[in-house]
């Protein structure tokens, strides 16, 4: 031994492996006397070295996971900031659209057709920013429908003339879309010449998963005053029947009589996401 060393007659040495078989480091037992190790002794410390590799494993890993954990908050929080900033710009433009479509329209146009217009860029911009607040990814037909019949659920004061029933069923952003521009054009419908018409009418949305997969929502109006007549020509009406099948790249099937008008939409199953 070098000068001022300890003495050293029994050595016992064990390295402490990493799971992947990196070292560590080890642990080193010196003792002045000889013979003081034995098996057992071996035993315990190499028993030890693992609990110190497995601890020193499971720190490292906590650090790596804290790390992307840091990484990925950052990342949604960028994330987070470009969804609302491209919602900012949606809803300028639709905005920038508006005023203009005013302007055009000046003198051109009745009021009621420019106030039309103006609920109908609002239902638009009201389903975009439900779209947007589930990351343009998917959207609850409930939530969409709550949307569009928010006024008549009965959650303010006053009697409910909406109810809505039905499982819960994601649909595609472009699908959400269509059917929040469908819903608004459904109650507009109801409130100028259907059951909201009157103090008594309500309107029953259920919709359901058939047994191919389409999905079944069904409008239906009742208790409303008595329907003379129903314009099948209007803007609203084709938007429904053409327009709204176009987008869903479904079916929509309208009927009426004097108790009511009754709408059945069919969504095909690649419009939903499970």
């Amino acid at each position: 031994m070098p000068e001022s060393h300890l003495p050293v007659s029994s050595y016992l040495s064990v390295p402490v492996l990493a799971c992947n078989g990196t070292i560590h480091g080890a642990l080193i037992f010196g003792h002045e006397d000889v013979g003081v190790f034995t098996e057992r002794s071996e035993g315990i410390v190499t028993a030890i070295a693992a609990q110190a590799a497995a601890a020193i494993d499971n720190a490292a890993l906590f650090e790596a996971s804290q790390r992307e954990i840091a990484d990925r908050q950052k990342a949604e929080a960028h994330q987070k900031l470009l969804i609302q900033e491209l919602n900012h710009r949606v809803k300028n433009m639709l905005a920038t659209v508006q005023s203009i479509a005013r302007r055009t329209l000046r003198g051109r146009a009745e009021e009621a057709a420019m106030r039309s217009f103006q609920e109908r860029l609002h239902a638009l911009s009201h389903s975009h920013s439900l779209i947007m607040r589930q990351n343009w990814q998917a959207v609850d037909l409930k939530d969409l429908a709550h949307t569009a019949l928010a006024p008549f659920l009965g959650e303010a004061k006053g009697e409910a003339r909406a109810r809505l029933d039905g499982p819960p069923v994601c649909l595609e952003p472009k699908v959400a879309l269509a059917l929040g521009m469908g819903f608004h054009e459904l109650v507009a419908n109801a409130a100028r010449h259907g059951a909201l018409r009157g103090d008594t009418g309500y309107i029953d949305l259920c919709w359901r998963t058939m047994e191919d997969g389409t999905l079944h929502i069904s409008w239906t109006e009742k208790d409303g005053p008595p329907v003379e007549a129903f314009d099948a020509s209007g803007f609203g009406s084709y938007l429904l029947r053409y327009g709204l099948a176009h987008e869903l790249g479904g079916d929509v099937q309208m009927r009426a009589d004097r108790s009511g008008v009754s709408w059945d939409i069919f969504v095909p199953e690649h419009g939903q996401l499970q």
